[in-house]
């Protein structure tokens, strides 16, 4: 049978349709205020890994499958490392492989991930160690400084790019364009303290917004966040802060939040951001932060449905050393309810990650909840993929000993605008009082309730609710 050309056209239109659904069919949507997945709303649970770049490949597989078991299906990782970038242009192969082999693990398990393509703290690549790249001495500028730089603006467009361009060496698929990497973040905690002057405060925001709509255009398919920690500063919000100095972060959320190219808004909620509380100043215990978690996430997600945005928790949890292993599984349990209750009734609280999941004998900075700490089937490592590069295979150090708990005491130096902060929040602490009460939850009932639960069971049970 002779066909018409318009036939083999409209053919290949059909065809062309079809592979460019298939081809999207995995990715992570936002649609309004939810996150979708296959059409459907997209609500999990979720964990940082951040140590994942400095692990050996049998404890990437193993941390998949135990992060599989649990029902975790968004997992949150540096896009940088300590040789990513070491040089303008220039990223170690090496480490850009094993990040390789992170994300082909990851969705060998049907797991999602969130990748942080910069840091505000020093930790794996800081940001005085790019400005330093972009030909910028860091010790004669500062936070501020960075958003205002030209020359670390054009750097960062270019590792931007350069990241989100890779081809992954053992799939073949461009980051930008495979589903397994669900968002972005433009910064971890792209905080600016002590930038409350209208012009300082424009320049952050800016800063933001170009390299959203910059990451954007370089993946259309993926979501966009910027990885803010939830501070507000506007008028209507302000007294739902976890204190009078936390608007001196220089972080507008809701403007952030608002941008056009951000698709996701985010906050990280720890108790070591909580002030003293007027008017008595008093320090915020246990039962006043359970009750203040409750009503700042209900304030955030209130405004996230305002701007018909999805929000989502990157990062949460309380300290071992302040609190006590019954009270870590309460928590839980009230910042879990939470997301259930948002799944009932379609609100805009997609997921919540914790900070941080590990498996062995990684090191505890307090936060780590350890998924091998409680009995599952045993995992069986799978069998050796062959290599398809050339790069040569990772070298790592031998695990430590899970250690004692350290208390992060990184705090705001002369670069990251200490003393302006601490001016700001002075100022701050003769007008500010909070509209949020210390009584809204009675942590003894949650207390009761998750007895004898340790936390492993209450993340297994809620992502079983959740599926």
């Amino acid at each position: 049978m002779i066909r018409s050309p318009s036939c083999y056209f409209l053919v290949c239109v059909a065809l062309t349709m079809l592979l460019t659904s298939m081809a999207q069919a995995g990715y992570v949507t936002r649609s309004g205020s939810q996150l979708t997945l296959d059409d459907k709303p997209f609500y999990f649970l979720g964990a940082n890994a951040y140590w994942l770049q400095d692990a050996n490949e049998s404890k990437v597989d193993e941390f998949f499958w135990y992060a599989q078991s649990f029902g975790l299906k968004v997992i949150r990782f540096w896009a940088f490392n300590h040789q990513l970038p070491r040089g303008w242009g220039d990223y170690d192969e090496t480490q850009f492989k094993h990040m390789d082999y992170i994300i082909r693990a990851a969705s060998y398990k049907n797991i999602k991930l969130v990748l942080s393509l910069g840091n505000t703290w020093k930790a794996y690549r800081s940001p005085e160690d790019m400005l330093r790249m972009a030909g910028v001495d860091p010790d004669q500028t500062d936070l501020l400084g960075l958003y205002r730089s030209e020359k670390f603006e054009e750097f960062y467009r270019a590792h931007i790019m350069y990241v989100v361009n890779r081809v992954n060496s053992y799939t073949g698929v461009k980051y930008s364009e495979d589903d397994t990497i669900m968002m972005w973040d433009v910064l971890n905690e792209p905080r600016c303290p002590g930038c409350t002057g209208e012009s300082e405060e424009a320049d952050h925001m800016s800063w933001l917004s170009r390299m959203a709509d910059h990451l954007k255009s370089q993946a259309p398919h993926q979501l966009v966040a910027t990885g803010t920690e939830g501070y507000f500063s506007d008028e209507a919000n302000v007294r739902y802060n976890p204190g009078a100095g936390a608007s001196c972060e220089g972080e507008d959320w809701v403007g952030i939040s608002n941008l056009s190219s951000v698709d996701v808004a985010t906050a990280h909620l720890y108790w070591r951001q909580m002030e003293s509380i007027p008017p008595t100043w008093f320090q915020c215990d246990w039962e006043c932060y359970f009750s203040f978690y409750k009503q700042n996430i209900d304030r955030h997600t209130w405004a996230a449905a305002n701007m018909s945005k999805p929000i989502v928790i990157e990062e949460m949890n309380v300290i071992a050393s302040k609190f006590t292993p019954e009270q870590r599984a309460a928590f839980f349990q009230l910042a879990y309810d939470q997301l259930l209750y948002a799944k009932a009734t379609n609100g805009p609280l997609m997921g919540i990650m914790f900070w941080s999941a590990a498996i062995g004998k990684v090191w505890d900075d307090g936060y780590t909840i350890y998924l091998d700490g409680m009995t599952l089937p045993s995992y069986e490592p799978p069998a050796p993929a062959p290599p398809t590069s050339d790069a040569p295979a990772a070298q790592f150090a031998p695990e430590i000993e899970r250690g004692p708990v350290y208390i992060n005491t990184e705090g705001l130096d002369r670069f990251r605008r200490g003393d302006q902060r601490a001016a700001c929040a002075h100022n701050a602490s003769k007008v500010w009082l909070p509209a949020w009460t210390t009584d809204a939850i009675n942590p003894s009932w949650y207390m009761d309730r998750t007895k004898g639960k340790q936390v492993q069971q209450i993340i297994k049970e809620t992502a079983d609710l959740l599926a």
